[in-house]
C-alpha cells in the first residue's frame, strides 16, 4: 500500500537528504577546525590574493603531491597557484601531503560553492618559479 502524496520512497525529499546534510555539516566543521588551525600559524608571506574564486582545482602526484589552483577563470599553469610535497626548486616551500590534500578539498569545496577564498603565498624567486601556497581561508 502507498502512502497518501508519495509515490515512492525517495519522493520524501527530506528524509532523502539527511544523510548528505550530515556529510556536508561533517565536512564544515572538518574546514573551521582546521581554518582555526592555520589562522594561528601564519608564517611570513610575500602577497595575498583575497578575492580568489577557484574555477579549476587541480591535484596530482607530481613530486609526492601537487595542488594548482587557478582563480577568477584563469587557465595558464604559470598564474596558478601552487604547492608541493617534495619540489627540489622550491626548498624550504613545499607542504606535508596531509595539509595539500586539506586545501584541495577545501578549495574544491569553495569551488563547487561558488565562494571566495583568501590565499597568501610566496611569489616566484630563482629557481623556484612558482606562486607557492602559504595558507587558504575563507572570504569574510
Amino acid at each position: 500500500m502507498i502512502r497518501r502524496g508519495l509515490a515512492c520512497g525517495l519522493c520524501n525529499t527530506s528524509t532523502f537528504n539527511r544523510p548528505l546534510r550530515a556529510k556536508l555539516r561533517a565536512a564544515l566543521l572538518t574546514v573551521g577546525a582546521f581554518l582555526l588551525i592555520s589562522a594561528a600559524d601564519s608564517p611570513a608571506q610575500a602577497g595575498t590574493i583575497s578575492s580568489c574564486t577557484p574555477t579549476i582545482v587541480w591535484f596530482d602526484g607530481y613530486t609526492g603531491g601537487r595542488i594548482a589552483i587557478f582563480c577568477n577563470g584563469e587557465t595558464n599553469i604559470n598564474n596558478a597557484f601552487i604547492s608541493n610535497v617534495n619540489e627540489t626548486a622550491c626548498p624550504g616551500k613545499n607542504m606535508s601531503l596531509d595539509v595539500i590534500k586539506v586545501w584541495t578539498s577545501m578549495a574544491t569545496a569553495y569551488q563547487l560553492a561558488g565562494r571566495k577564498i583568501t590565499m597568501d603565498f610566496n611569489d616566484p624567486v630563482g629557481s623556484c618559479n612558482i606562486k607557492t601556497i602559504i595558507n587558504i581561508r575563507n572570504v569574510p
